[in-house]
């Protein structure tokens, strides 16, 4: 295929059986770049990236590319043939030491610096890991923070539903406080009728008037409104 008639015209006519033909390159981002970046911003990604291995190891040595989508974070595969200025095969001398290394990532990070992203920790004590693995532990990461999104989503709803309980307690304990006030103003306005009814059978009429005098005060003592006597009343319109 294309990949392969590139690397067969960048190899040099004599090399060694061990010799390293490739070296793969996975340039990508973290999860929570990838989320928020725009489209254009992913395209830019990419494109630097490309930039950055051409300008480094020449374009004609950069024999395949590949953008990959399908899986948890997006990230560009390339293959590079390790081919010195001299034309031999070395990926030790393509590479370089740890120094050299630090040096690529430092430089690769300032070429997409304006993207929002920031270099990894220089000199960290991080162990080099296999692309599968690294990989593996990209999707354990991201279904991790996956899975704290999803708990957080549901510590929420709980806190609203104790905060809408709360409420309604509120709410329910205001109106059983009225309806008690109400039941009770009820009571005894039933023992004041029962009382006036038993009074006007047990006194002759003509005790009637002061009878309704002292209920009226007892009333107001209870809830400050006068019951007016009615033969108070008709003295008055007389």
């Amino acid at each position: 295929d294309e990949a392969m008639g590139n690397l067969r015209s960048r190899l040099p006519e004599k090399y060694r059986k061990d010799a390293v033909l490739a070296v793969e390159y996975m340039m990508t981002a973290s999860p929570d770049w990838w989320e928020k970046a725009s489209a254009q911003q992913q395209a830019q990604f990419f494109a630097k990236s490309v930039e950055w291995l051409a300008e480094k190891y020449g374009k004609e040595n950069v024999i395949a590319l590949a953008i990959h989508r399908d899986e948890s974070t997006p990230h560009l595969s390339a293959y590079v043939v390790p081919r010195t200025a001299d034309g031999r095969l070395s990926a030790k001398e393509f590479i370089g030491n740890r120094d050299k290394m630090s040096q690529d990532q430092t430089d690769y990070a300032a070429k997409v610096q304006d993207l929002g992203l920031e270099r990894g920790i220089q000199g960290s004590k991080a162990k080099h890991v296999t692309i599968q693995q690294f990989y593996r532990n990209v999707n354990t990461i991201q279904q991790d923070y996956q899975d704290a999104k999803t708990k957080a989503a549901k510590v929420d709803a709980a806190e609203n539903v104790i905060r809408s309980s709360e409420a309604n307690k509120r709410n329910y304990q205001e109106m059983e406080a009225k309806l008690n006030a109400a039941l009770s103003n009820a009571n005894h306005y039933k023992t004041i009728s029962h009382g006036m009814i038993e009074v006007l059978k047990s006194n002759p009429i003509e005790r009637v008037p002061s009878l309704l005098d002292a209920m009226d005060k007892k009333l107001k003592e209870m809830d400050g409104q006068t019951v007016k006597s009615p033969a108070k009343e008709q003295e008055r319109g007389r």
